[in-house]
Order: structure tokens, then sequence, then C-alpha cells
């Protein structure tokens, strides 16, 4: 049987690993974070064992929201990323309860 640990992260974590944009107000850190807990990894990772986390991440995430899989960044850039951002958390929420399996 397997146990869940969860952790609370901003939505703009959540949706850089989701859409690929990094939308995290934490900027990479955020990202970073959101991808070591999940993967339950150490920060001390290797760049391309990070990129294959984010991708099963990204995978397990939308499972977790699966009305996260209809959230468009196309166009999302340095400029608007944060106008954007908030109009998705009038939509979903700030915080999300992310879970990983342990």
């Amino acid at each position: 049987m397997s146990k869940h640990q969860t952790k609370k992260f901003h939505l703009g974590d959540v949706l850089s690993v989701t859409t690929g944009k990094l939308v995290s107000p934490e900027g990479g850190e955020g990202l970073e974070k959101i991808v070591f807990f999940m993967a339950h990894m150490p920060e001390s990772n290797l760049p391309h064992a990070f990129l294959a986390a984010a991708s099963i991440c990204k995978r397990d995430l939308l499972k977790q929201f699966p009305h996260l899989k209809k959230v468009n960044a196309k166009g999302v850039n340095r400029r608007n990323w944060k106008k954007w951002l908030d109009k998705q958390i009038k939509k979903y929420g700030e915080f999300l309860e992310v879970k990983y399996h342990i």
C-alpha cells in the first residue's frame, strides 16, 4: 500500500512543470522545489536527471489536476507571464496541494 506525502505549491510552480513555461513567482527555484519534492530526489542531481524527473512530474501533476490540461500557455513570455499567471490564479486558485507516492 502506498503512502502519500503532500505539500502546498504555488500554481505558478505547478504550471511551470505542466506547460513548460517558467511562470513560477520564484523563477527556476520554484520549479526545482516542486520537481525535487515530487521526484524525491536530492538537489545535487545532474541536469539530465532533473529533466527526466520533470517529465514524469508533468504526467503525475496532470493526473492529480486534470483540469490543468486545458491551460494554454502559448504566447507566454518574460513580459506577460505575471499577468497571465494572475488570470490562471483567478481560475484555479493560488496554491495546490501536491502529492507524491512513497
